[in-house]
């Protein structure tokens, strides 16, 4: 039942990490995956499967249905694949921030209320015009 997995598994941790998947993560995220997918009905799946295969930006297509607390199997599968990319060194310096000074920090803190409007502005016309 599960929808082309590896495709969808590159698909959405390029989305967020900006990187290829590697091979045991992919194998994880299928695991995972089926037994999502085993709590939703059919229909859901079916939608999830149109999201992933025609929407470019997943990322925003995900932070807008979280917002608006729709598309649950597209925010489940993105918070399964952060949990795994978690466990992964080479993603160490995303979740943590040893490097960057104060002034760069609050640069991003300035910048970040502008990309989230973008990335939901986004996502909500990805998900209307698509879907």
């Amino acid at each position: 039942m599960t929808y082309m997995i590896k495709g969808e598994a590159e698909k959405i941790y390029r989305s967020i990490f900006k990187k290829d998947i590697p091979e045991i993560t992919i194998e994880r995220f299928k695991k995972i995956s089926e037994r999502l997918e085993q709590g939703f009905q059919p229909e859901e799946i079916e939608k999830h499967q149109k999201i992933t295969s025609t929407i470019s930006d997943l990322a925003a297509a995900e932070y807008t249905s979280r917002i608006l607390r729709k598309n649950p199997l597209l925010i489940r599968k993105f918070q399964t694949m952060i949990y795994l990319g978690e466990c992964l060194p080479e993603n160490y310096d995303l979740f943590i921030n040893e490097k960057k000074g104060i002034i760069k920090t609050l640069l991003m803190f300035a910048v970040v209320p502008f990309n989230s409007v973008y990335k939901f502005v986004k996502g909500f016309l990805l998900l209307k015009i698509k879907i």
